[in-house]
């Protein structure tokens, strides 16, 4: 487990459903697949947490 930063740009490759997260009045079942770089390495992060729409920009077809 890691923490991704604030205002930094990462890789998104895929998306599932997964367990809803719900913060400061979000509410998504969607885990996006990312890179967070050196030291952080490759992992799953909630939607609720990144930029764009239901499932942070990536297109439906980019399922994993």
């Amino acid at each position: 487990m890691s923490t991704l930063q604030f205002g930094h740009t990462y890789t998104a490759y895929c998306w599932v459903h997964g367990e809803t997260v719900v913060d400061n009045g979000y509410r998504n079942d969607v885990w996006i697949y990312t890179y967070g770089g050196r030291g952080v390495g490759y992992g799953y992060v909630s939607a609720v947490y990144l930029r764009g729409e239901a499932r942070a920009g990536l297109p439906a077809s980019a399922q994993c």
